[in-house]
C-alpha cells in the first residue's frame, strides 16, 4: 500500500484548502479616490425653457438676437455628457448667470451629434453633427458666442465653473473684444480695464475647464495625475 508521509499530507491539506478559498479580485481602487479624479458618470440633462427655439438658420438667430439688443450663443452638447450637465444644472441655475444669459444673449442648443439640418452663417446647409465636425467642435459643451456682424467673437471650449464663466459672459455682453480682443488679456489686464461688476481673480493664467470628447471619454489636460477622470486644463 502506498504511504504518504506526513509533510506531504500536511502539504496537499493546504494546497486543497486554498483552492476551495473564492477567489478575491485585487482591487484596483486607491486609498485616496480624490487624487485619481471624480468620475461623474453619464448624466442626462433636460433643457431649460428660455433656450431658443429655433429653426437652426444661423444668420436669422443672429438678427432676432440683433434686434432685441442681444447676442447669440450656439451650444453644442451630447447626449450623457456630465459636464453639459454641470453647465445646465449648476451653472444656468446660478442667479447672476441666469440673469446675463436671459438679459443679454439668446441660446440654440446643437445635438454634436444630431441630424437636424443647420444652416451655417454663408448659408451653407449641414447636419448637426456635420456641423460640428465642420467647427472642429471636439469637446462639449462648447459654446461660440456670435457678434452682430456675424463673427464669432468668443469660443469656449468645455465647462468653466460659475465665477469664470460669468466673466466670459461679461466680456461678450459689454462687447469688450471690440477694445481688448483677447478675453485672457482682458482677466490679465487688472481691475482698471474690467467693469465694476466684475470680481478680479488671480491665476488667471491656469483656467480651469473639463470638457467630455467626441468619443465619450474625458480629455487629459494638466491633470495632476493623467489617469484622473475629472481633468483640468490649464491655458497659456
Amino acid at each position: 500500500m502506498f504511504e504518504i508521509s506526513r509533510p506531504a499530507l500536511l502539504a496537499m491539506t493546504l494546497v486543497c484548502f486554498a483552492l476551495a478559498q473564492p477567489a478575491r479580485a485585487q482591487s484596483t481602487v486607491p486609498e485616496n479616490p480624490e487624487s485619481m479624479g471624480q468620475f461623474l458618470g453619464a448624466r442626462q440633462t433636460d433643457h431649460p425653457d428660455w433656450f431658443k427655439e429655433s429653426f437652426l438658420e444661423l444668420e436669422e438667430d443672429i438678427a432676432e438676437a440683433t434686434e432685441q439688443g442681444k447676442r447669440l450663443v450656439v451650444y453644442f452638447h451630447q447626449d450623457g455628457c456630465p459636464y453639459c450637465n454641470k453647465l445646465v444644472e449648476e451653472n444656468f441655475t446660478n442667479p447672476r448667470i441666469l440673469e446675463l444669459m436671459q438679459d443679454k444673449f439668446q441660446l440654440v442648443a446643437i445635438n454634436m451629434w444630431g441630424d437636424r439640418e443647420v444652416v451655417q452663417v454663408g448659408g451653407r446647409a449641414f447636419s448637426e453633427k456635420t456641423l460640428a465636425a465642420a467647427l472642429d467642435v471636439d469637446f462639449t459643451p462648447t459654446l461660440l458666442f456670435f457678434s452682430e456682424d456675424r463673427k464669432v467673437v468668443l469660443r469656449l471650449d468645455g465647462y468653466y465653473p460659475p465665477t469664470e464663466f460669468i466673466h466670459a459672459l461679461t466680456y461678450v455682453s459689454d462687447k469688450l473684444e471690440t477694445v481688448i480682443p483677447s478675453r485672457i488679456t482682458w482677466l490679465k489686464s487688472g481691475k482698471d480695464m474690467m467693469p465694476a461688476n466684475c470680481l478680479r481673480l488671480t491665476g488667471w493664467k491656469h483656467l480651469r475647464h473639463y470638457r467630455m470628447t467626441r468619443d465619450q471619454r474625458p480629455s487629459w489636460c494638466c491633470s495632476r495625475n493623467r489617469t484622473a477622470l475629472t481633468a483640468t486644463f490649464c491655458t497659456t
